[in-house]
């Protein structure tokens, strides 16, 4: 009859601990989501203001993307919202990261449609004159991205914030098929 009792004590500690880790998971997992996001983000390299990015640049700006295509939006804009907080006391380094987030950006989002280069009137993000974001500054070729350009000498990569820019693209553009990249 005790080991019953036992037996039934742990069953109904099992059952309230599950609960309870189910409860924890549902209010602290998206806190943990958004940490893992800004953390990823925020080691994406600066767009070079010359040469070429290195293979490990490529795979952290791929590794980068592909963990913002599979968050929710809501947590993605968070962390975008958070970093840019926190770049705003060193502008030097804000600008290095706004640009190695401009290249997120030209990852995640597939731009194909903007090969009009007409109305960038209202597009959030700088374009230079005779160029679209489907050719510029990323080349896909056979699935392989490539710098196409250096970074230009401009302020402003970013015409709104940068969460905000996440949020006007998204409803835009569709997201890249980021399997179908080559990075070999």
């Amino acid at each position: 009859m005790r080991s019953l009792i036992k037996i039934a004590w742990l069953i109904l500690g099992l059952f309230v601990a599950i609960i309870l880790f189910k409860a924890a998971r549902k209010h602290l997992g998206p806190i943990f989501i958004r940490s893992s996001l800004e953390r990823v983000i925020s080691r994406v390299e600066p767009w070079p203001k010359e040469g070429e990015y290195s293979p490990q640049a490529w795979s952290r700006l791929l590794a980068a993307a592909k963990r913002v295509q599979s968050a929710k939006p809501q947590l993605v804009e968070g962390a975008l919202a958070r970093l840019a907080e926190k770049m705003k006391s060193t502008p030097d380094q804000g600008k290095d990261w706004e640009s190695g987030l401009f290249l997120l950006y030209c990852v995640v989002f597939d731009f194909e449609e903007t090969r009009d280069q007409g109305n960038f009137s209202q597009f959030p993000l700088y374009v230079p004159l005779g160029r679209n974001l489907a050719t510029w500054p990323i080349e896909w070729v056979n699935g392989k991205p490539n710098l196409v350009s250096a970074r230009p000498e401009t302020n402003t990569l970013f015409l709104v914030p940068v969460d905000r820019a996440f949020i006007d693209l998204r409803y835009r553009y569709k997201y890249r098929e980021l399997e179908k990249v080559n990075l070999r």
